[in-house]
């Protein structure tokens, strides 16, 4: 094992670190796993969109913060070309979208509970190969919920096969939460 295979090993196994911390570990550990040209789109809720401003952090990208109801920027963010050979990097990109909803591009939502903008036509246009999806913690019936997530994987499966898809799971919202109701009475 050549000494920068070393290091990645090294980086990825470490056993006093959590596994979801490894990731953010160092910059060029992180590069390397994800590999030169290979595009990361985030898509999801306020807490992907926390893990996209960590990993620009992280790989020392400036973030301005928009706030949880901005719009998109038209760009994503190109980084690792400092680290990896040639340099070239990759694109890092997140698009808000509560919902994992497939609204066209030109049309966005954002009602209190959720923040849907257009996400699916970034998967061309960026040339996308790594997605990293999740839905928020708002509550749905889990009619709507599954039916939401078979719409998503379903146009992900037919219409890009090659994609790397990962789904970060959020722990279940609670009923009303998004009107501040409490089942423990006033705190």
């Amino acid at each position: 094992m050549d000494s920068a295979s070393a290091a990645d090993h090294n980086c990825w196994t470490r056993p006093t670190l959590p596994p979801y911390l490894i990731f953010f570990c160092l910059n060029g550990c992180c590069c390397r796993q994800i590999g030169s040209k290979r595009n990361v789109l985030i898509v999801g809720d306020s807490i992907n969109q926390q893990i996209y401003w960590t990993l620009l952090n992280n790989l020392n990208k400036e973030v301005e913060d928009r706030g949880s109801r901005a719009q998109p920027d038209e760009e994503s963010a190109e980084v690792c070309s400092d680290v990896l050979p040639g340099g070239e990097g990759f694109k890092l990109g997140f698009v808000r979208n509560d919902r994992l909803s497939l609204i066209p591009p030109g049309i966005s939502s954002s009602i209190p509970e959720f923040h849907e903008f257009p996400w699916v036509h970034y998967l061309k246009q960026w040339e996308i190969q790594i997605l990293v999806l999740n839905r928020g913690a708002h509550y749905e019936a889990d009619e709507v919920y599954t039916q939401a997530l078979r719409n998503a994987f379903s146009l992900l499966q037919a219409q890009y096969p090659h994609l790397l898809v990962v789904y970060r799971d959020t722990p279940p919202g609670t009923y009303h939460c998004s009107t501040h109701f409490s089942l423990y009475g006033s705190v």
